[in-house]
C-alpha cells in the first residue's frame, strides 16, 4: 500500500461520556475517519467508537493512554449535536460531489463515489438528472453524520480491448455522508444504499 491520507471527521470530543475513577477520567466517544490510499483510487470510511484515559497532574491534564479503538456498543450511549446542515447547503454539496465523481477519466468510479462501472479505459461519465430532486436529509446522533439519500442515474462511455466502445446506464439509490468539519459542512463520500 502506498502512502495513506487519514482525515477525521466531525468532532471526536462531541457527545463523549466522561467518567472519573481510580484517580483518572476514563472518556469514551464515537469518531468518524477516512482513508485514501494507493494515490487516490482506494477509499474507506469507519465509525467506531473510543476508549481514552486522561488524568489530572499539578492543574493539567495528561493523557495517560491514547484513544483505543473499541466497539460503539461496548460503553455508554453517545449522542452527538445536530449541525443542523441546511436541506439546501447538503444538497450543494451531494451534486458537487456527483458533479466531481462524474468528471473521473476512468471505469470503475473510486470508492467514495459508489465504486460503479465496468472496468475499462477512456471512461466519459455523465450525471442524469438532479440526484438530490427527492432526497431526503436524516442525522445520526451516534456518529454526528447527516445522511442525504436518493436516487440517481450515471452513464458511463469507455473502451474495452477486443470488445471496442461500450455504454452503461447505471440507476440507482446512494447514501451521501455529511460532517461538520470545523466551522463548515464537508461532503465525506457516496456510497451506494
Amino acid at each position: 500500500m502506498k502512502k495513506a491520507q487519514w482525515t477525521l471527521h466531525g468532532n471526536a470530543g462531541d457527545g463523549a461520556v466522561i467518567s472519573y475513577k481510580q484517580g483518572k477520567f476514563w472518556v469514551f466517544g464515537h469518531a468518524v475517519m477516512t482513508v485514501t490510499y494507493n494515490s487516490g483510487t482506494q477509499w474507506d470510511m469507519d465509525a467506531f467508537g473510543y476508549l481514552a484515559t486522561v488524568s489530572w497532574n499539578d492543574g493539567h491534564p495528561s493523557v495517560e493512554s491514547p484513544p483505543q479503538a473499541v466497539s460503539t456498543d461496548s460503553g455508554p450511549r453517545v449522542v452527538k449535536h445536530d449541525p443542523r446542515i441546511s436541506m439546501a447547503e447538503a444538497s450543494a454539496l451531494v451534486t458537487a460531489g456527483f458533479k466531481q465523481c462524474a468528471a473521473v477519466e476512468a471505469t470503475p468510479l473510486p470508492a467514495q463515489c459508489m465504486s460503479l462501472g465496468q472496468s475499462g479505459d477512456n471512461a466519459t461519465w455523465t450525471l442524469v438528472g438532479n440526484p438530490v430532486l427527492n432526497a431526503t436529509e436524516s442525522f445520526d446522533p451516534s456518529t454526528g453524520l447527516v445522511h442525504v439519500k436518493g436516487n440517481f442515474v450515471l452513464t458511463d462511455s469507455y473502451h474495452v480491448f477486443l470488445l471496442g466502445h461500450q455504454t452503461d446506464n447505471l440507476p440507482g439509490t446512494y447514501d451521501a455522508a455529511l460532517s461538520m468539519d470545523g466551522t463548515r459542512a464537508t461532503l465525506v463520500g457516496i456510497t451506494q444504499d
